[in-house]
Formats: C-alpha cells, structure tokens, sequence
C-alpha cells in the first residue's frame, strides 16, 4: 500500500486507474464526494465512510462498501472484507459504467437546467 499524498489533477486518473481501489474516510464536513465519483469514472471502487454525500453516492451501487461508522475499526473492518474477499468490489467496468450513467457532466447539466426551469416558473 502507497499513500502518495497531494496529486496534481493531471495525473488523478492514472492514480486512480493504477489502484486495486480508492478509501474515503472522512470523519466529518464532506459534501458530495467528488472524489468518489473521479474514482468510479476511472473504473476505481470506493470504500467510503457513512459521511455528508458520499453514501448517496454509493448506495445505489455498491452499498457493502460503505462502513458501519466512521470508526477506524470500522474503515479497517470493511477493507478487511474487500482483501479477504468477503465483500465483492465491483469491475472496471461496472464502476465506470455506474459514473458515466449517474454523473456524466451532459446528464448533470440538463438536470440542473429542469430544476432552473422549474423555479422560474
């Protein structure tokens, strides 16, 4: 395991790409959770903790992958289950499948677009 600290945005996808999988475990103040969504474009999974937006995210797709709490016994429980194979992650291929379905920039805009429309009504 490599933590390679501060990335600059250039090279987030290879990051991404060249890991088994991503762990966000914010203990407090996360909103929606970009990261999660920049990890699953990639074809990444996601072990994230049950904080702001992130399960939002997550739970429609791979809800196993979301802790209990946002303990360290949890966070470490949960990746346990994922190396022992006790929780199956998601392909590449589901992962990627599942942002570009749900957050593709195209998709997002007209959304925001609807709900702009529907308040100046």
């Amino acid at each position: 395991m490599n933590f390679l600290g501060f990335l600059p945005d250039e090279l987030l996808p290879v990051a991404y790409q060249a890991a088994d999988f991503s762990i966000m475990p914010s203990q407090s103040f996360e909103g929606f959770g970009l990261a999660i969504v920049e990890s699953l474009a990639c074809g990444t999974p996601v072990i994230c903790t049950p904080v702001g937006g992130m399960p939002e995210i997550l739970e429609p797709f791979s809800p196993q992958l979301i802790t209990e709490s946002i303990e360290v016994s949890a966070i470490a429980q949960k990746l346990e289950q994922v190396l022992n194979g006790q929780i199956t992650k998601p392909s590449r291929e589901e992962c990627r499948a599942y942002a570009v379905n749900n957050f593709d920039w195209d998709k997002i805009a007209l959304q925001v677009r609807n709900v702009i429309l529907l308040v100046d009504s």
